[in-house]
Formats: structure tokens, C-alpha cells, sequence
């Protein structure tokens, strides 16, 4: 099993630093968002980057210290591993909650972006209980909750599909606006 766990979680690492990535390339690239941004969230957006690339390196060498049982290394990687996907995942929040208020061009865009801020929510209250459990040494509780957050974040994972993906019948002119900026001769 150990070897089988060893390319999951590379496998898991590689897919969670590409998705991020294309996530924020995806905001400010002028073929699918452009959107021009205020610069706290384009320094968000970078931020969410560097953070998942730690978290997909943690958690690639978490697994390597898992197999070999260095329990002290796990936990201290295991602490990397999602201090940089809670950072990762609310900085992404910041940057996309905007999306979360007001109506989108782009359908399905406010339903992800809000599933993938509820989610992070879940994700914050369960890293706590994680992290103070972890503190008071009540470790099989803890491991619960460490594979909790585990299959939590799976579906976090999976709400960025709707942050990137084309509708079937492809873009339409519309999309091809950018999201932020109010059309041509509207008034506010």
C-alpha cells in the first residue's frame, strides 16, 4: 500500500499546484477572465500560488516521511502541508469572492465560487479542532480529522472546475468581456 500512497499523493500534489495556478492564470489571462485587478488581489493570487506550491511539496514529502515512519517529520510536514493549503485556499477565496455577490456573465461561475468559499469555511473550523487537538495530544481524534479535511479538500479540488471550465456549446461573445468591468454605455 505504501508505494500506492506514495504516487497518490504526487499525483495529488502535482494536480493541486497545476489547478491552482491555472485558477489565478485563468482570473487575469485576456483569453478567458481579463480581468485588471485591484493589485491586493493580484498579490493575493500570487500569494495563493507560492502557498500551494509549498502544500503540494509538503505533502509530497509528508508522504515520503510517512513511509518510512518518521513520525516527528510527518507531523511537522503535516503542519506545512496545510498551513499552505489554508493559505493557498483563502487567498484564492479573497480573490474570487467577489464573484460570490453580485451576478456573473459566466454561468455556474457564482455557484462554484461560493461552494468553494463554503467549503474553505469547513475547511478553517475543522484545521482549528485539527490543530488544537493535534496541541493537546489527542492524536486518533486528531487523525480523524486529518482525513477529514483530506476528503474535504477533494471537493474544494473539484469546485475549480467551474472556475475553468467551457460550457459545451462554447463561449459565446459575451464571455469573452471581461467579468469586472461594467459593458459599454451602462451607468452605475
Amino acid at each position: 500500500m505504501k508505494p500506492l500512497f506514495l504516487v497518490g499523493a504526487c499525483i495529488t500534489a502535482v494536480a493541486f499546484i497545476g489547478t491552482v495556478c491555472a485558477v489565478h492564470f485563468a482570473r487575469y489571462d485576456h483569453r478567458m477572465y481579463g480581468i485588471d485587478d485591484f493589485w491586493y488581489k493580484k498579490w493575493s493570487s500570487v500569494l495563493a500560488m507560492v502557498s500551494g506550491v509549498v502544500a503540494g511539496l509538503g505533502l509530497i514529502l509528508l508522504a515520503i516521511m510517512d513511509t518510512f515512519r518518521f513520525h516527528e517529520e510527518h507531523r511537522v510536514l503535516l503542519f506545512v502541508c496545510f498551513s499552505g493549503l489554508a493559505l493557498s485556499s483563502l487567498s484564492t477565496t479573497l480573490v474570487y469572492f467577489d464573484q460570490t455577490k453580485k451576478p456573473s456573465p459566466f454561468r455556474l461561475l457564482r455557484l462554484y465560487c461560493s461552494a468553494s468559499a463554503t467549503i474553505v469555511a469547513i475547511e478553517v473550523v475543522l484545521g482549528v479542532a485539527f490543530t488544537a487537538l493535534m496541541y493537546m495530544s489527542f492524536w486518533r481524534t486528531a487523525g480523524v480529522l486529518e482525513w477529514l479535511m483530506a476528503f474535504t479538500g477533494c471537493f474544494y479540488m473539484l469546485a475549480f472546475v467551474g472556475f475553468v471550465a467551457v460550457p459545451p456549446e462554447g463561449i459565446d461573445a459575451r464571455e469573452r468581456d471581461p467579468l469586472l468591468q461594467e459593458p459599454a454605455g451602462s451607468s452605475v
